[in-house]
């Protein structure tokens, strides 16, 4: 995959993400999960070209959705980092800050749900 392709679906990714995180706060699970796994499938073209660390500047990235989407691909390669952007995450109110905390404990980080 060259240099070109690779940028196209990093893009792909951020794109996805924000749109995810909408239909997510919309209630539209049938939409959510199409998209979600549209991201996996992202996810796991950047991991077979070995690309994955292409992500790491969406953990600042203004969007919340794609912020935890970023975390959820690099919780592995990437574990401190993303640990600290959904602990970040996971004070807000919103249902992306119930699903930062759900990672979190999935990643076996103790985490208070309120």
């Amino acid at each position: 995959m060259d240099k070109i392709e690779i940028e196209r679906i990093v893009s792909s990714f951020q794109k996805l993400a924000v749109e995810w995180g909408k239909s997510l706060e919309e209630g539209d699970s049938t939409r959510t999960n199409r998209l979600h796994c549209k991201l996996m499938a992202i996810e796991k073209q950047l991991i077979e070209s070995d690309s994955l660390s292409r992500l790491e500047g969406f953990f600042q990235d203004p969007s919340e959705s794609v912020r935890l989407s970023t975390c959820s691909a690099l919780k592995e390669t990437n574990r401190k980092t993303a640990i600290k952007v959904l602990r970040k995450l996971a004070e807000s109110n919103s249902i992306i800050g119930v699903c930062a905390k759900t990672q979190l404990r999935i990643m076996g980080e103790k985490v208070k749900f309120i």
